[in-house]
């Protein structure tokens, strides 16, 4: 069914049809080719499949039908990826807490409704950006959640959540899909695509994170992305971490170091979030949350604006990039 609470559409339909398949003596595949048929499910694969590992619809259907033990499952487990076996032991331990689902959904709706999670994104992008309804999608599919075009929400992922968590896990979401509304494309030469992978997620995932910093490290802590305590103590040593990719970007562009060798080390601890969010937090505090909302969406202009901050504040200055990184960066790319 769909809700309607203010311009947020509410869409429960995938969720409570996966509930109605949870109370099924037997389930059979084409019950879960129906279910991942529903317009909820099949927006979510579309929208946010590859980004989660799972880009096909066959691969939701195979692991789906393993975490509801489907009697006419044949699908052999070691053909399964990573992903899909995490996927199984999630499905398997929904459909036996669903009172504890139940629960957390009146805590989303909760969350929804008080519009807390609008209230603090729009901080952190320019005032005329929320032009259209805003809709989130609840389903049950992996630990995970998402935001491009609709803000999609695995029900269970957010069980260990209060209300005010999860509307700062909402607001990182939405605040996506509003990026998403001002992005500025560059055209980066073949050998400097990590260059561009770098600086976008600095951008869009640091900004993100300025409306759940605390929830973003817990969740890639818990999921094993980051070992325990390893995402406090970059920040705590942020101008070392700062300076390596100051350098490995440098060495990219002259071509001493390779895009896979930058994108390696930022993903590890994911340190790429760390690094992004002690950016746009240094932007917000010495310039203000409305000159940081201009360079939402660009890139670049978020790389120059921060080193604006740190120019114009003396105890960050030590945090800058170097004048030569600057210089090289601008040949990296084609507006």
């Amino acid at each position: 069914m769909f809700e309607k609470v203010r311009e947020v559409t509410l869409d429960t339909s995938g969720y409570d049809k996966f509930i109605e398949l949870c109370h099924m003596e037997s389930v059979l595949n084409t019950d879960i080719d129906k279910l991942l048929s529903t317009n909820s499910y099949n927006k979510a694969i579309m929208l946010m499949g590859e980004n989660w590992g799972v880009p096909h619809k066959k691969q939701w259907v195979d692991y789906f039908s393993k975490g509801f033990e489907c009697d006419d499952n044949s699908i052999r487990l070691e053909l399964l990826s990573p992903i899909q076996i995490l996927g199984i032991e999630h499905l398997k331990k929904a459909r036996k807490n669903l009172i504890e689902l139940s629960n957390v959904k009146k805590r989303i709706v909760e969350s929804i409704e008080s519009r807390e999670f609008i209230r603090i994104a729009s901080r952190y992008v320019p005032k005329d950006i929320f032009k259209e309804n805003i809709e989130v999608i609840l389903l049950v599919f992996i630990p995970n959640a998402g935001g491009n075009q609709s803000i999609i929400i695995d029900v269970p992922f957010l069980v260990p959540y209060d209300e005010h968590e999860i509307s700062r896990i909402l607001a990182h979401e939405l605040h996506h899909i509003l990026r998403s509304r001002l992005e500025k494309e560059y055209q980066w030469k073949d050998e400097y695509w990590g260059i561009g992978q770098t600086i976008y997620w600095f951008e869009s995932e640091g900004i993100a994170d300025l409306c759940n910093f605390e929830e973003t490290a817990k969740i890639y802590t818990d999921f094993g992305y980051a070992k325990p305590g390893k995402i406090n103590l970059i920040l705590e040593n942020i101008a070392y971490y700062i300076k390596e990719t100051n350098d490995l970007i440098t060495d990219v562009l002259k071509g001493k170091k390779t895009s896979e060798e930058l994108i390696q080390f930022l993903s590890e601890d994911v340190k790429f979030h760390v690094i992004g969010y002690f950016l746009a937090k240094t932007i917000s505090s010495t310039m203000g949350d409305e000159i940081l909302g201009k360079v939402v969406g660009d890139p670049v202009e978020f790389i120059n604006m921060y080193q604006r901050a740190c120019i114009l504040n003396k105890n960050e200055k030590q945090y800058g990039f170097s004048d030569e990184f600057l210089e090289f960066l601008k040949s990296g790319y084609r507006e």
